[in-house]
Parts: structure tokens; sequence; C-alpha cells
């Protein structure tokens, strides 16, 4: 059996496969297997995947679109490791991430064990560090929860390594939705598990593609709120009864995304399109108990206050300088 099994979806990557495969193959210390699903690309990405591959890569090439749902789903099926880890095919990482955050792993027996990354912006080269900056720390129930439904654990999937027996243990991705799926599929991962380590070290590069699905103004962006839907289900009741205050923090953030994603693109030529997208996220009932909660960041609640007053278009007016303001907390 693999230490690692790394899960690559991509489809019409041809301009970065090979930066993103040439960086996991830098991995020393560790036993792995590189599991790439070409999600039917119709340009060359199969020409440029197959000119690394090696006895370390599977190739796995779908006739028809799925989605990076489906790839992520497929690859944890397919998957041979003893801990399990995604990668965008966009992205890249530094050559230690991998061996350091198994070690950690087996050494403490996480179920899940994460690091830092930096958001690399493509066109301009510049690099931000992400606001999740954890230390070095051991997580156990029930903090875990609290943590993560107050976005102070990251929700993406990719910036951590998985117990495979966690994930195999009927933990799906949700495929039937195109933003948020990430969301959903470390909650569930999140309530699965006893214990999870940080690394605080910032070892994978997120770039910031301008032509990706998160930088186009698209009704995509509410689904959002199916995830909250999602949520409201049976199976999360427990959830919702044992962290009633962190869950309610974490409806209003949902909405709070979906406003973020649409006001930062929004321009001259879409404006009309982003008010009527953001007027359907607009759920002043939920996004006023969000304001009161304990949690979360006081700048961030004094803008949706701001817009809960004065509206949409004094929002957008306004994005410039919490964009700012925001960056330089980040700073």
């Amino acid at each position: 059996m693999k230490d690692l099994s790394i899960i690559l979806p991509v489809y019409n990557g041809e301009n970065y496969i090979e930066r993103c495969i040439k960086s996991i193959l830098q991995t020393t210390g560790v036993d792995y297997e590189i599991i790439i699903i070409n999600d039917a690309s119709t340009d060359h990405t199969e020409t440029k995947i197959k000119k690394l591959e090696n006895d370390s890569i599977t190739i796995i090439s779908l006739s028809e679109n799925k989605g990076v749902s489906y790839c992520r789903n497929l690859g944890i099926e397919k998957a041979k490791g003893k801990y399990i880890t995604f990668i965008d095919a966009d992205d890249y990482i530094e050559k230690e991430m991998y061996s350091i955050l198994l070690q950690k792993a087996q050494e403490e027996d996480l179920d899940v064990c994460y690091c830092n990354n930096y958001e690399l912006f493509e066109k301009t080269g510049k690099i931000v560090k992400s606001k999740y900056q954890l230390k070095n720390k051991i997580v156990k129930q029930p903090e875990i929860m609290k943590l993560y439904l107050t976005d102070q654990i990251s929700r993406a999937c990719w910036d951590k390594i998985y117990k495979a027996d966690l994930l195999k243990n009927n933990i799906k991705v949700e495929e039937e939705l195109a933003v948020g799926e990430d969301i959903l599929f470390v909650l569930d991962v999140m309530k699965e598990s006893k214990k999870i380590g940080v690394v605080d070290s910032y070892f994978y590069y997120y770039v910031q593609q301008e032509k990706s699905v998160m930088h186009t103004i698209s009704p995509k962006f509410l689904q959002f709120k199916k995830v909250i839907q999602k949520t409201l289900e049976k199976e999360y009741e427990t959830m919702r009864l044992a962290y009633s205050t962190e869950y309610e923090y974490f409806q209003g953030e949902m909405l709070v995304r979906g406003i973020h994603s649409i006001s930062t693109l929004a321009n001259k030529e879409n404006k009309k399109q982003a008010i009527q997208y953001m007027t359907e996220l607009v759920d002043k009932k939920t996004l006023k108990q969000w304001i009161k909660n304990p949690y979360g960041s006081r700048l961030v609640k004094i803008e949706i206050q701001i817009l809960l007053l004065f509206g949409i278009r004094m929002h957008l007016l306004l994005m410039p300088i919490y964009k700012y303001m925001r960056g330089k907390l980040r700073k």
C-alpha cells in the first residue's frame, strides 16, 4: 500500500499541467501515487501529461466531461494510499509539503493534517498569505467543528491530507454543485474526524486564474444558498443542535461568500446582473443574525450592516474601500 494518493483532476490544462505535475514529482520521502483524471480535455493536456508519465502516475481519461467533483470522487475510489490528498491542475506545491504533513499525521495518528497556503495572482505575480493562519497545533472535537463552522479552518480540500479510510467510508464530493462543493466535503470530513493537525508552513500555491469559474459573474454563485439547504437535511441535525451558535454563523457566512464573490467581480458592464444575483443572496433575517453572532470579523460585519441599511448599489460603490481594508488586515 502506498503512503499517499494524490488526486489531480484536469480539464483543458495544457498551459499549466506540467508545472503542477513537476512540483509533485519533486516530493521526497513519500511513497506516493498520482492519479490524474483527464476530464475529456479537448486541448493538448493529455500529450503534456504523457510526457511526464512514470511508474508513480496513473492516467484515467474520460470520454465525456464530468466535472471536478466527479473526478475527485473517482480518484477516491481508485486510491490505494493510506492517506489521500487533492491538488488542482493550475496550482503547485513546495517539494516538502507531503513529506511533512504525512510525518505529522502518522506520528500523531491524525485523521486530517493541513498547512497554510499562498494565493498567487498570475497576471501581476502578487502573492498573498491565506487568511487561515493557525499555528502548529493538534485539534480535537468539539473544537474542530467550532473552528470549521466559524471559518477558522480552510474550506479548501487541497491543502489537506486525509486518512483514506475516513474518505472511503462514504464521504463524497457533492457532484451537483459547481460552487461550494469543497465546503460541504470538508464539513463532512471535519464532522467525522476525531483529531486533526495544523502545520504552520506555506506549502501550497493557489493560483488565481482570471478565466476560472470563480472569476466570472455567474448564477453558480447562488449555489452558496444550496450549501445552506444541504446542511438543513436530517443527516446534519445533530451538528446543528450541538453547535447552534457556530452553525448560525456558518449560514450567514455562506451568503456573505456569495455576496463577496459577486461584488468583487462587478463592473460597469455586468453591474445589472451583479445586482440581480446579489438581491437573491441578501436574506435580511439570516444576515442580521450573522451580524449579532459572537464569531467573525468586525470589519466584514460593518460592511454587511451598511449593505442592509443603504442597499446593494451603495455596497458596490464602497467595494474598493472594503477590498483595500481586507487586504491590509491579511498582510
